[in-house]
This record gives structure tokens, C-alpha cells and sequence, in this order.
């Protein structure tokens, strides 16, 4: 499973090199984090639809038109590409990226990045945002992964009841 979602990685890269070459325009992509190997549950997908949706919608609230979404289903989870009407800073697509992974409520489980013209990806730290915080403690998020603090079965229960607490995702 390992190589698969390895090999997911790499094909994400070379879609997101191949649509910036395309269209000479900055790329979204919006995946999900989601540790372990199985990224592919039916949950973790219409979560990933969901927020792909709101984000849609926050864009499209701003003013901002998609010319290009593209949805695509890997071993690595669900993926979203976007690439809006218009020309656009990656810089600035970043900080419209951070605003809305910090306000929605499912936030913290989506990765929205964002590939420039030159196919860099901007980050957090290039605008001088903080790490990411870890979903079960105050600590870094990348410190508890490398130090493996906390088990895979506490970091899935609190992700999937993160999604389950959302009304659209509430059993009947």
C-alpha cells in the first residue's frame, strides 16, 4: 500500500506540473490529511468533496471564477484541482487557501496547496504563518509526526469524529 500512495504522491505532482505548464497559471490543489495507509475510506471522501465544495463557493463569494476543476480518486485519498479565471499571485492564493483552512470547520483535515508559474509550492512559512498545530496536542503537527507522539488508532478516531460532528455527515 505503501508504494501506492507513494506513487499517488508523485503522479499529484506531475498533474499539478502539467496543468501549470498548461494553462501558465498557478494550481490548487486540495487534499486531506489523513495519516496511515488507508486514505480511501467512502467518509474521508465526501469529506473531501464537501470541503472542495466550500471552497468552490468561499472563491466564488470572493469574486474569484474557476476555469478548471478536476477531481481525481488515488490511493492517496481524494484530490482536487483548481485553477481560477484570470491572473492570480500564488502568494495571494495562499493566503485566501490559509484564511479558509483556518475558519472551516473541517479545516484542519484539508491541505490546500498552491503550485506557482515556476512550480514551487507556496507555503505557510513563506508568508510567515505558524506550523500547523497537531490535532491532539498544542505541539507542532510535523514534531509529532516525526516523533510518532501520538498512535495512528487516536489520530483516526479523532479525525473521523471531527467529520462526523458536521451536520451534513450526522446518521439519521
Amino acid at each position: 500500500m505503501l508504494q501506492e500512495i507513494l506513487k499517488a504522491r508523485e503522479e499529484r505532482w506531475l498533474r499539478r506540473c502539467q496543468l501549470v505548464e498548461h494553462y501558465q497559471s498557478p494550481v490548487i490543489s486540495i487534499t486531506l490529511n489523513i495519516p496511515g495507509p488507508e486514505k480511501t475510506k467512502k467518509l474521508y471522501q465526501e469529506a473531501h468533496k464537501k470541503i472542495s465544495q466550500d471552497f468552490c463557493q468561499y472563491l466564488k463569494d470572493q469574486g474569484h471564477v474557476s476555469l478548471v476543476e478536476e477531481y481525481r480518486f488515488t490511493a492517496d485519498g481524494p484530490e482536487a484541482y483548481l485553477i481560477l479565471v484570470g491572473k492570480h499571485s500564488a502568494w495571494e492564493l495562499k493566503k485566501v487557501a490559509i484564511e479558509f483552512e483556518n475558519n472551516h470547520p473541517l479545516g484542519r483535515l484539508m491541505d490546500i496547496d498552491i503550485m506557482d508559474e515556476e512550480k514551487n509550492i507556496i507555503s505557510r512559512n513563506n508568508l510567515g504563518k505558524l506550523e500547523r498545530k497537531c490535532l491532539l496536542c498544542a505541539a507542532p503537527a510535523r514534531e509529532c509526526i516525526i516523533n510518532r507522539k501520538h498512535s495512528l488508532e487516536e489520530l483516526l478516531m479523532v479525525i473521523e469524529n471531527m467529520i462526523l460532528q458536521q451536520e451534513e455527515f450526522k446518521e439519521e
